[in-house]
């Protein structure tokens, strides 16, 4: 459904410069994971990974130019965090994350959370860790503090599938 959305938007002459990119930067970075697929490193090819690279390049500029057009927009931000997941850049997955929440305190958080993951070079307390600091007096009135519930539940079934060991 978002695929057919955003290249209907796309198509559309007189959609927004800003929609345009986000929406492209979005499309980019679903068909670099498609391509890639959700599988561990080290069963994603070579080509695979040389094509996952290209779109997430591509994807890059379009969100960074939605981002520069509205940074006080965090849908971008949003999608930029699983571009830089993709990567291993959990220093980025970080950035992307503060930039949505400066734009939204409301933003969600689930990407960055998401990059957190043992699977993705992460870890359950680096988990724990961001859950708490959304857990904060300042955040009461916002969404931030069910994070560190979020997370625990997340946790709890995670160890209950076993689905993936941690990556590290």
């Amino acid at each position: 459904k978002y695929a057919e959305t955003s290249e209907a938007a796309l198509a559309h002459p007189g959609a927004d410069l800003w929609v345009r990119a986000w929406l492209d930067g979005g499309s980019l970075r679903d068909r670099g994971w498609s391509v890639r697929g959700g599988d561990v490193a080290s069963k994603v090819s070579a080509k695979q990974f040389a094509t996952f690279d290209e779109y997430l390049d591509a994807a890059t500029k379009s969100l960074a130019l939605a981002w520069k057009l509205h940074p006080d927009y965090p849908e971008p931000c949003e999608t930029m965090v699983s571009v830089c997941m993709g990567r291993g850049d959990e220093a980025g997955s970080r950035l992307w994350t503060e930039r949505a929440l400066a734009a939204d305190i409301d933003a969600s958080t689930a990407p960055y959370l998401d990059a957190l993951w043992p699977r993705w070079g992460g870890s359950h307390e680096a988990m724990r860790a961001f859950a708490a600091e959304m857990a904060v007096d300042e955040l009461d009135a916002t969404d931030a503090p069910l994070e560190l519930w979020r997370v625990q539940q997340s946790i709890a079934a995670d160890a209950t599938t076993n689905e993936f060991p941690d990556a590290k």
